[in-house]
């Protein structure tokens, strides 16, 4: 895993007017291996409280696994099983990590995705 919330860039994705909360994702915790996209994701709410997980996508199915959930500035690591995406998932697979079915092949393809 990941250092919980490594110091460093967030990369910000949105899902428009339909949410209040903001998303970030850690760019140094960013891997591509094993047909995984793995992420540190931030939720952000208005009111400033932040939700951390480390979790995986599978591009190849659609699904995604949180591997452990940010508690007390440290990780609680209980993996959960694979399942279907929540709209901040679905944003990521279509706009950053997946094309049509296939993940991103390089860490820096998941990175330039977000930066351009």
């Amino acid at each position: 895993m990941p250092p919980y919330r490594p110091p460093g860039e967030l990369l910000e994705f949105s899902l428009g007017p339909a949410s209040e909360f903001r998303f970030f994702i850690e760019a140094s915790s960013l891997s591509v291996a094993d047909g995984l996209v793995r992420y540190v994701m931030i939720a952000r709410s208005p009111a400033g409280v932040e939700n951390v997980t480390y979790e995986a996508m599978r591009c190849s199915s659609g699904e995604v696994r949180i591997y452990a959930v940010g508690r007390d500035g440290g990780w609680s690591a209980t993996p959960g099983a694979w399942r279907g995406p929540l709209p901040w998932h679905r944003e990521l697979q279509r706009e950053y990590f997946c094309s049509v079915m296939y993940p991103v092949h390089t860490r820096n393809d998941a990175l330039g995705a977000f930066r351009r």
